[in-house]
């Protein structure tokens, strides 16, 4: 009895639209299933990976971050004897253009 019913709604448009429905709707739901559960694995061990570079990294941070201050503190008391001794130093648009190549350099490098 099903199948002489299956036999007559197949032959209508609107039955097809509903079964096409019904796909997209249990496909949907699969897909968002999915994304859930791989998703949060995946941002799981991409924080696991970030917290591992960062425990290895963290002197090498706590390094630089010291010398720029150190650099910093450094030409503001340079500046102050090079004024006083008439020393001329370049003005800070020199030292800026020379910092941007030497970093794209450097990032070549580390790329």
């Amino acid at each position: 009895m099903l199948n002489k019913w299956y036999l007559y709604f197949a032959q209508k448009k609107f039955f097809w639209r509903i079964i096409s429905l019904w796909k997209r709707i249990t496909f949907g739901v699969g897909k968002t299933k999915y994304l859930i559960r791989y998703g949060i694995n995946d941002e799981r061990t991409n924080i696991q990976s970030f917290f591992g570079l960062l425990s290895i990294a963290k002197t090498q941070l706590f390094v630089a971050l010291v010398t720029s201050l150190l650099l910093q503190f450094i030409d503001m008391k340079l500046s102050a004897i090079y004024s006083y001794l008439h020393i001329k130093s370049p003005d800070d648009g020199m030292y800026s253009t020379l910092f941007n190549s030497v970093s794209a350099i450097s990032g070549v490098f580390i790329a």
